[in-house]
This record gives structure tokens, sequence and C-alpha cells, in this order.
């Protein structure tokens, strides 16, 4: 019987698979595995059963996720993901496959952004539960990339802004009011009935209103709202992808960052 031919749009959305491991019986239950109940959407695009096989074959072969043997018979699955470049790396999902006397490596692991640990031998409700893990962090992280990629000649620019906001401050049981200018703001955060305001100059303002008092003129000259508690100006962040959670970062020249909050990635894409 003749299968469809799938499309380049449906072979472009296939999860593509490495595996990892000295012992063939492990990588052919893998792909058995795979086959059996994932052949619509997941690919094996290279298998590994040593160090430097793996080394080359992270570094060559484009791929989404990878089952990773941590203790492999020249050396370890770790050895082989610090052959990759950082950005790759961070974008590839790691499952390892691992013995219960190799646990002692967990937080080893974690750090290297593992999402999931198969206990050999491999229990196929195990093995579903991880790839279905798997593939939701893969399909996450290509949408939020769609995201940042898409339609760059659309994208949005910082405007003039000339606008002032006046905030109220007690000094010496006397209150102060200061106006600002929207282009000296750096960010606004929420703190319950009052707000902290950030200048460039580094000077922290608390006055005694909420952030909703400011929003409006901050928004109306060019800020943005990253969040529920914080409205930044985007003239003074850079935006990066977050890998450990498949978000955005806002960061500050000083390498502060602030996590922006899903329901706004569409608001910051113009900026990236």
């Amino acid at each position: 019987m003749l299968l469809p031919a799938t499309s380049p749009e449906q072979e472009a959305n296939r999860v593509r698979a490495l595996v990892i491991d000295d012992h063939e019986h492990i990588r052919d239950l893998v792909r058995m595995y795979i086959q059996r109940y994932y052949d619509d959407i997941v690919t094996v695009v290279g298998t590994a059963d040593s160090m430097p096989s793996a080394a080359k074959l992270l570094l060559t072969t484009e791929a989404d996720l990878v089952f990773l043997d941590i203790d492999l018979k020249d050396g370890t699955g770790f050895e082989a993901l610090d052959a990759l470049p950082a950005e790759k790396r961070e974008n590839l999902q790691v499952i390892v496959i691992s013995t219960m006397q190799e646990r002692k490596y967990v937080q080893q692991a974690i750090r290297y952004g593992a999402i999931d640990f198969l206990d050999k031998p491999i229990l196929a409700s195990e093995f579903k539960s991880s790839m279905e893990r798997a593939i939701e962090k893969v399909s996450r992280l290509r949408s939020i990339k769609e995201r940042l990629e898409a339609a760059p000649q659309q994208r949005a620019r910082p405007v003039v802004q000339e606008g002032k906001i006046e905030i109220r401050m007690m000094s010496h049981s006397q209150v102060r009011i200061l106006s600002l200018h929207v282009s000296e703001v750096v960010y606004a955060r929420a703190a319950r009935n009052y707000c902290t305001i950030v200048v460039k100059d580094g000077t922290h303002y608390m006055p005694s209103l909420p952030l909703k008092h400011y929003e409006d003129t901050l928004l109306h000259d060019g800020c943005v709202r990253i969040g529920r508690g914080y409205v930044i100006n985007p003239v003074f962040f850079t935006f990066k992808f977050d890998p450990v959670d498949n978000g955005i970062l806002a960061v500050l020249p000083t390498g502060e960052e602030l996590a922006v909050e899903p329901k706004y990635f569409d608001t910051v894409r113009g900026f990236l």
C-alpha cells in the first residue's frame, strides 16, 4: 500500500530526533517506539554509539531532540554536548537515558538542560510521557521563534517620547512634585498601592500612587507593558529568547533581565 506523500510544510514541522547510546538494542528500541507511536510527527535523523561520533553528529545535524546516554564507552554524553555552541545547545531538548546507578548525575543533567529521564530498561509508558513533554516544548520553541522572526519589515520602532509624568514624593513631611519626561523613564514596576519608577541615571522614585495612574501616559509615549507588574521603555532594553522557559527576556545594559509574560509576547515582538 502506498502511503500519501508528505508536503514540504509537513516535513518542516516534524520533530528531528537523535539517539545516542552505546548499546544497539537501546537505539533500536527508541527507534521502534518512535515509529510505533510518533511516526506521523517525529523523524530519527541520526544515531551514535560513542562520545566522538556523538559530538560529530550533534555538530553536523540539525535536531530538535536528543536521547542521550550518560555513560558512553569512551566518555559521557555531557562531553558530547560540550562540543555544541551555546545557542545550539540551548535550542536542543535533551532526554537522558540512564540506569538507576547513574541518577547521581541528575543535577548535572539538569544544568545541561535535560527535560526528562528514561531508566533502562525503557518502558513504553514512560517513553510516551517523556515524548509528549518534549514535543510540547519543541512546539512552543518553534512558535516563539516564528513570532520573533515574522515580518521584519513591519517591526516597530520606539517613538519620540515627549510626554511627562508628575510624581508626588514625600520629603520631611512635605510633598514634592517632580516632573519626569517619559524619555527618561527606564521602567515602572507596580508595588501594591504605589510603584517604583526607575530613570536612566539610576535613580529610583517611589511615588505614593499606583502604576495605573501613570500607565496611560507611559504607553502613549512609546513604553510597553511586559507583564502585570512592569511597563518598560524599549529604548533602554534589548530582547532575547529564554531557552529555559521558552520565553522572552527584556535585558537592561546592566545585564538585569525581566521576564516577558506570554500574553505580551506579541507586544514586544516588534522590538526584536
